[in-house]
This record gives C-alpha cells, structure tokens and sequence, in this order.
C-alpha cells in the first residue's frame, strides 16, 4: 500500500513537473498510513516479519499478487491483453 501510494505521488509530480523535475523519491509516514487502515471498517491489519504489516480486504479472500515474489504466475498472454487494453 505504502508502496503504490508512493508511485502515485511521483506519478502526479511527474505530471505536475514534467520529465526531470522535482520527482524525488517521496515516502509516507507509515505510522499514520496504519492508524487509518487499522480505523477502517473495510480493512484489517495483520502483521508481518520485521514489524511490517499487511492491510487486507475484510470481505475478501487474501488472493493477490506479492509483488516481492519472483515467480509469475500468470500467462504470457494476460500480459499482452493488459498492455493491449491499457
């Protein structure tokens, strides 16, 4: 979460500044980020090795892509349709 909230915001300074501009590398404060997810009632909060933690979906199974994994589970050809329609 943390991680994609980040990309989000260079992603915006990216188009605020253009190419080059000041798109340094931006984090959160992950302290805050856990005390809004841990105050919704649409997520729950688990922890994780290294006093990480995870945010999950409360109405739904935990099936998502780890992004750390390198192992691709899916096929060549989702990928060329999801390049194809994005």
């Amino acid at each position: 979460l943390r991680k994609r909230l980040v990309e989000h915001v260079q992603d915006a300074q990216t188009e605020l500044h253009g190419e080059g501009g000041d798109n340094n590398d931006k984090d959160c404060d992950a302290g805050k980020l856990r005390a809004l997810c841990e105050a919704s009632p649409h997520l729950r909060v688990e922890p994780e090795d290294w006093r990480e933690w995870t945010a999950l979906l409360v109405d739904r199974a935990p099936d998502f892509i780890d992004i750390y994994n390198p192992v691709d589970d899916y096929p060549q050809e989702l990928w060329t349709a999801a390049e194809h329609y994005f």
